[in-house]
């Protein structure tokens, strides 16, 4: 595995005239998941997630009042740690065998349309907040000579938002859009395709615009539930469009589609599903080899990637949450990601809850064939 140095109105599910749009815009092919670094990464014995967070029998997040005037919020959260093979050969790094470090944050990042708001975390602040959670795992800050660096920890952090399509400089796409979604079943469908077949301007854009919403709903994805997630997730929208353009799924019932046998029934793809769907900050934390590094291979050893949901929270309240919630899993091989759920206790200052590792809920039972 090689680490790329770009991450790959708020829809619960692709809504189905979305899916049909992603059915004229993505290629048919089917790729395969990529299981590379798969068999190194095995050799290092993964966190207990049980020992390392408080955990209790945990339930989806619920509450009628919106997070902006809850007094304590619960925040949904996701980490993943992906290892190279490279990294996955490495000893275990712990408190009794520790490794050091020189920690680098690069610059706030936004990607999308959404806004760090006014409380963005800078990076003396994050630095102190990673350097606490570092330390947990038996990650240490550089004091040479004494301690000299083995590791370079490079992070990333800030907001993730989704994109959609500029009225301003696509006034014919917003109309075409505001137009349909007002719309229901096949008479949706044909003002569509009406539009893609007969006015060639409008479908160029179209299109245009669909694959950058998808390719940016694909890079929350990873951030989210890993690059595995992220091209399982691809497959799907693939296999989606396929039986759009193929008639194999009628417009009126998506409930028949890949998408939707997807994350209807495996909860854990719902959940990591929802959360890519939706804004998120985040932080990624990748180590590279120090002396490696000097000589200029950029070649990573592991990469944790920890999401929060934006919705009714500031960066400022959230990020100390979600870090101290990561922290047993920094460094740590995992075999995909794990949900996490904690209170801000809003006040004064903000006062972090226990951390609860969120339990997978039982699968749904597949529809009965007739």
């Amino acid at each position: 595995m090689t680490f790329s140095h770009r991450f790959g109105p708020r829809p619960k599910a692709l809504p189905w005239c979305v899916a049909l749009m992603l059915a004229l815009a993505v290629s048919p092919a089917i790729h395969a998941a990529s299981a590379a670094g798969a068999a190194g990464a095995a050799k290092a014995p993964p966190v207990d997630e049980a020992k390392s967070v408080e955990t209790t029998k945990g339930k989806w997040t619920f509450h009628l009042l919106p997070k902006t005037l809850q007094k304590n919020p619960a925040l949904d959260m996701t980490v993943i740690t992906e290892m190279t093979p490279e990294g996955a050969k490495r000893p275990l790094v712990t408190p009794e065998a520790p490794a050091y470090y020189f920690l680098q944050p690069t610059k706030l990042m936004s990607v999308g349309e959404g806004s760090v708001g006014r409380k963005p975390v800078p990076a003396d602040a994050l630095q102190a907040m990673m350097q606490s959670a570092l330390a947990k795992n038996g990650f240490l800050a550089a004091a040479p000579p004494e301690h000299a660096p083995t590791l370079l920890l490079v992070c990333e952090w800030g907001l993730h938002a989704g994109i959609y399509i500029d009225e301003f400089s696509d006034p014919e796409i917003a109309d075409i859009r505001s137009h349909v979604r007002s719309l229901d079943g096949k008479e949706a469908a044909e003002e569509i395709v009406f539009a893609i077949v007969h006015d060639p301007d409008v479908r160029f854009s179209l299109l245009v615009n669909i694959e950058l919403e998808r390719k940016n709903l694909l890079e929350r994805a990873s951030l989210v539930g890993g690059e595995q997630f992220a091209r399982v997730l691809k497959r799907v929208l693939e296999q989606t469009a396929d039986q759009r353009r193929l008639g194999v799924v009628a417009i009126e019932h998506p409930e028949a589609s890949a998408l939707h046998a997807f994350v209807d029934h495996n909860p854990k793809a719902r959940y990591l599903f929802d959360q890519a769907a939706d804004d998120v900050y985040f932080v990624v934390a990748t180590a590279y080899d120090y002396d490696a590094f000097q000589r200029g291979d950029r070649h990573g050893l592991w990469r944790t990637k920890m999401t929060v949901n934006t919705a009714g929270v500031s960066m400022a309240e959230s990020m100390p949450v979600l870090v101290r919630g990561a922290a047993p899993f920094l460094g740590r091989p995992m075999s995909e990601a794990a949900m996490l759920n904690a209170p801000v206790h809003r006040g004064a200052q903000v006062d972090i809850g226990p951390v609860e590792v969120v339990p997978e809920p039982a699968p749904a039972p597949a529809p009965e064939r007739k």
